[in-house]
């Protein structure tokens, strides 16, 4: 099964994103804020993934995949991704 881990960090400028397919690291992406949705969902499209789990603060995390249910919602009227906060 693939999956997108994201490792936050809320004081770092550029947040990292990487793609697991039964524990081996397949791909990496490295984004700023204002371009991680656009990214995620390119990458999720990319390697057809339906699963992100974000971890690092929990509040700062809950409030990033809120944003990106947002933008998932309006940009592809329906919710094909499950966040899971860990």
């Amino acid at each position: 099964m693939k999956k997108i881990v994201g490792v936050l960090r809320p004081f770092d400028r550029r947040q990292n994103f990487y793609v697991y397919e039964d524990g081996n690291r397949i791909d990496k992406i490295s984004v700023t804020l204002e371009e991680m949705n656009e990214s995620l969902f390119a990458l999720a499209q990319k390697h057809d993934i339906m699963r992100i789990d974000l971890s690092g603060p929990k509040q700062y995390a809950r409030g990033l995949a809120k944003k990106l249910q947002e933008d998932e919602i309006i940009k592809y009227n329906r919710a094909f991704l499950e966040i899971n906060i860990i």
